[in-house]
C-alpha cells in the first residue's frame, strides 16, 4: 500500500518546499521566517505541535467568548511538516479551538489571518493541490493556479 506525500492541509493549498539535504531545510525555514516576520503580529517559536509538525512561528489575537464571559487568546501556528517521501510543507495549526464556541466573527478573523499567511507562503513555496487520490493511497499533485 502506498501513501500520499502530504496530508490534507488546513490552508486552501499545500505549500510545498523542496528539501534535498539539511542545508535546504534550514534555508527554507530561514526564508519563511524572513517573509513571515514582515506580517504584523507574527512571532517566532520553536515547539512541536505533534510528532510530525513543528511550529516555527505564530500569530495571536484576543477573542471574547460570550458563553463564559471572558477573553480568550487564539493562536494560529505556522508549522512545517516533512513529506512522507520527500520535501516538506508549511501549514497552520490552531490552538484550543475545540473549547471555544465557533462564531461567524471568530471564523472571519481566522480566515482573514489565514489569507494573509497564504499570500506570504505563496511567495516562498510551491503551492500545489492534490487532484487525485487512488484506492491504494497513491496521490497525484499539480501546481495550484
Amino acid at each position: 500500500m502506498s501513501t500520499p506525500n502530504f496530508r490534507q492541509p488546513n490552508l486552501s493549498k499545500i505549500y510545498a518546499i523542496e528539501i534535498e539535504n539539511d542545508w535546504d531545510y534550514d534555508d527554507s525555514i530561514e526564508n519563511a521566517l524572513c517573509e513571515l516576520n514582515k506580517i504584523k503580529g507574527f512571532y517566532e517559536t520553536d515547539n512541536w505541535i505533534d510528532n510530525n509538525r513543528k511550529a516555527i512561528g505564530a500569530f495571536d489575537f484576543d477573542y471574547y467568548d460570550w458563553d463564559y464571559k471572558q477573553w480568550d487568546t487564539i493562536s494560529i501556528y505556522i508549522t512545517i511538516e516533512s513529506g512522507y517521501y520527500c520535501g516538506a510543507m508549511l501549514d497552520v495549526a490552531f490552538d484550543d479551538l475545540d473549547n471555544i464556541e465557533q462564531t461567524k466573527k471568530l471564523e472571519k478573523q481566522i480566515e482573514q489571518k489565514c489569507n494573509i499567511i497564504e499570500k506570504t507562503l505563496k511567495k516562498i513555496t510551491t503551492p500545489i493541490v492534490r487532484v487525485a487520490l487512488f484506492s491504494n493511497g497513491e496521490a497525484i499533485y499539480e501546481r495550484a493556479q
